[in-house]
């Protein structure tokens, strides 16, 4: 992954999600999610891409015990924060998605937003993801799909601009999860799409922007740019890893 290319977009990312724009594609991406799997009090979550600690931050105060892994350190110090400006215990990680630092069965929940598009080899993330996940335990995968103007906005800056975290970038649909779950652990349970407005700020025109992402979420269409997917580790599932190799964190046994 482009390491130095995502530190450098640290502190322009939480800007971009406090413009209008931004706020009501988080919003919509938040919904989709939370439609899909909302965590338990309590329940172990990995968040193996937590950037700046948006969802990671949202889910501890929702009272889950969460780990924030990132591969960049810029946006791990950011996260940090912001925990502690808030109080927030929030254990926070760097390290590669292709190669976690946990044991088999650790977590009850895996949460990978938006870093599935750029990993070189996508089936070992999704093997290590699922091997950390305890028998049953959840997948909450969102990618952005390949057909809606955001993709095609992302595509050009890619080809024009060497340095864009776009060139090289992998946009996934439905069918595209499907094949690369095909021969792992894992059961393709629900999805929802999200992300229905124009890729460009919508000025005076924000009330047809949430008109047309209401629409959009209620009917499902298939031009959303967001796609989340909820999948569950089967009991039977063998994780690709089941040697219980020794990691560095670890949770104390649940009472």
């Amino acid at each position: 992954m482009p390491t130095k290319l995502f530190d450098q977009l640290a502190a322009q990312y939480d800007a971009w999600h406090e413009t209008p724009l931004g706020r009501l594609v988080e919003e919509t991406e938040r919904e989709a999610v939370a439609a899909l799997w909302r965590p338990r009090p309590g329940e172990r979550v990995l968040d193996v891409s937590c950037g700046t600690g948006r969802w990671a931050l949202d889910l501890a105060r929702q009272g889950a015990k969460v780990i924030a892994a990132d591969f960049a350190r810029t946006m791990l110090s950011v996260a940090a924060g912001k925990a502690a400006g808030e109080g927030i215990r929030l254990p926070l990680l760097q390290s590669d998605l292709a190669a976690l630092p946990f044991r088999t069965g650790t977590f009850d929940a895996v949460l990978c937003l938006l870093t599935l598009e750029f990993l070189p080899d996508k089936q070992r993330g999704l093997r290590e993801m699922l091997r950390v996940l305890e028998p049953e335990g959840t997948l909450l995968l969102g990618v952005l799909t390949p057909w809606s103007p955001w993709a095609w906005k992302r595509r050009v800056k890619g080809w024009f601009d060497s340095g864009s975290i776009w060139r090289g970038a992998t946009f996934l649909n439905h069918s595209d999860l499907r094949r690369l779950l095909r021969s792992l652990p894992a059961r393709m349970e629900s999805h929802r799409r999200a992300v229905f407005v124009p890729p460009w700020e919508p000025g005076p025109l924000l009330p047809f922007y949430k008109a047309l992402e209401a629409a959009g979420r209620r009917f499902q269409f298939p031009t959303g740019a967001f796609l989340a997917m909820r999948i569950r580790r089967p009991p039977s599932g063998r994780p690709a890893s089941g040697d219980g190799r020794p990691a560095g964190a670890r949770w104390p046994s649940r009472r």
